[in-house]
């Protein structure tokens, strides 16, 4: 899994984390939540875990676009040469895209209140 950040100001750094929770059904079983517990301190429950929004979400609805149209025209024979590649794409994002994505953000949310919570794309 690939995790990383945006504000107005600038970006997180790209973190690559081995062990994700999905939370596949056989994966939010009882049994198995308690081993993720027992094995991986810091184990984030699903209480925790944060709910999925891609449109409400600026690294969804734009940065991993960016990113993908970056990378995506090559083959990558290892997982090592496909992070080099994500880092070199991460870098290239500016802070000024950054100020830029996010500045559109509270136009998103008013979309989004005016579909009253569905689907909103299409007004934008």
């Amino acid at each position: 899994m690939v995790w990383a950040g945006i504000c107005a100001t600038g970006k997180t750094p790209l973190v690559f984390m081995e062990q994700n929770q999905d939370w596949a059904p056989t994966h939010s079983a009882e049994s198995t939540i308690a081993v993720c517990e027992e094995l991986f301190p810091g184990f984030w429950s699903r209480d925790i875990w944060p709910s999925n929004s891609p449109d409400l979400n600026p690294m969804d609805y734009s940065v991993w676009s960016i990113m993908e149209q970056k990378i995506s025209t090559t083959r990558y024979a290892t997982v090592e040469q496909l992070i080099s590649a994500l880092l070199r794409s991460w870098d290239e994002i500016t802070a000024e895209q950054c100020a830029t994505i996010i500045s559109d953000f509270p136009k998103r949310l008013r979309k989004c209140i005016e579909a009253k919570g569905g689907n909103f794309e299409h007004l934008l």
